[in-house]
């Protein structure tokens, strides 16, 4: 069977039919991003007590890295229900949290989720609003200034910006710009110092840390260093006295050297001669000792029988340690 060209069908179908064609076309390349088997992606959800300008298609971070796009943001209850989307591979922790930061200084923001916690969220369970934090906006401002102004004395608020714009009246124009660019230097060397000072910091709070360990000890120091001036303070009338005595000593030492000093001259010679010679003889000194030790033997053993001096033989020649020892007719030898 022939196949009919489509001049040759009715042209009321073929149109109807290409514009059907056309328009599933452009649904098509619209919607292709779009679709879930060409971008793998888990849907979560994050309550936060207001949106803080979040919308509908800004961007998702997680660990700062960009992983996904918010859905949508409504309204739900006393909190704002954010739903978001993050690519598949990004696995979240059980504990995530969420937070709402501003991305420029225009205002443009972004939706920052950092994984926490064990186990893994699941896309049914919402982040709740203790895990959330909304960025310090406008509104919030204005509402703390409204709070801390009607807390504040106007009246003696008045007086001294009064008072303040009175002293600068009469302040010279170079004397203030002289104290502003004091100022601006002052904070020029601590910007350029802070590496030294945040060192300075560390250090002062090792100081601190080691006094705070070592606390104990300084005070068994302390106590102990009381502890003595107490006793100095006791002693006080005791030590007052010992120096007192001290010089006296000194003194009259003083006066002697002044009034004997020749004869204590001449002695000390003295004493240095003998020292002298009693050091060039320390031998036969020596030897002197140990003759005068046996003769001393010699002695008590002949005067040792009784008030009397014993001369007979052989008492008189051989001592009685060595008769008592050796007997009377010793062999050469025994005895020594």
């Amino acid at each position: 069977m022939p196949v009919k060209g489509l001049r040759e069908r009715d042209q009321a179908i073929v149109a109807i039919v290409g514009t059907v064609l056309i328009g599933a076309g452009v649904l098509f390349a619209l919607g292709f991003n779009q679709l879930p088997f060409l971008h793998p992606s888990t849907t979560y959800t994050a309550e936060f007590a207001n949106s803080g300008g979040l919308q509908s298609g800004d961007d998702v971070r997680v660990a700062g890295v960009s992983g996904g796009s918010v859905d949508s943001v409504a309204l739900a209850g006393d909190h704002v229900q954010v739903k978001f989307t993050v690519k598949r591979g990004l696995a979240l922790g059980g504990q995530s949290t969420a937070t709402i930061e501003i991305a420029t200084v225009l205002g443009n923001v972004f939706l920052q989720v950092e994984s926490a916690g064990p186990g893994h969220l699941r896309s049914g369970v919402p982040i709740p609003v203790g895990r959330t934090t909304v960025p310090f906006t406008l509104l919030d401002a204005f509402g703390d200034f409204a709070s801390n102004v009607q807390r504040a004395n106007v009246p003696t608020l008045e007086q001294s910006l009064t008072e303040l714009s009175a002293t600068l009246n009469g302040i010279s124009k170079p004397a203030i710009e002289a104290t502003l660019t004091g100022l601006t230097k002052l904070s020029q060397a601590l910007a350029s110092r802070q590496d030294e000072i945040a060192e300075l910091i560390t250090s002062a709070q090792q100081v601190i840390d080691m006094l705070q360990s070592k606390g104990s000890a300084i005070v068994n120091v302390l106590s102990n260093s009381d502890t003595f001036l107490r006793m100095l303070n006791a002693r006080h009338e005791v030590i007052r006295k010992l120096f007192e005595d001290t010089a006296a000593l000194g003194a009259e030492i003083t006066s002697l050297i002044q009034t004997d000093g020749a004869p204590l001259s001449a002695a000390l010679a003295n004493v240095d001669k003998l020292s002298a010679i009693l050091a060039k003889d320390d031998a036969q000194l020596r030897r002197s000792i140990t003759l005068l030790g046996q003769f001393s033997v010699n002695i008590a053993n002949v005067t040792g029988s009784g008030p009397w001096i014993d001369i007979l033989l052989p008492t008189d020649l051989i001592p009685d340690n060595v008769i008592a020892t050796c007997g009377v007719h010793p062999k050469p030898g025994c005895g020594n």
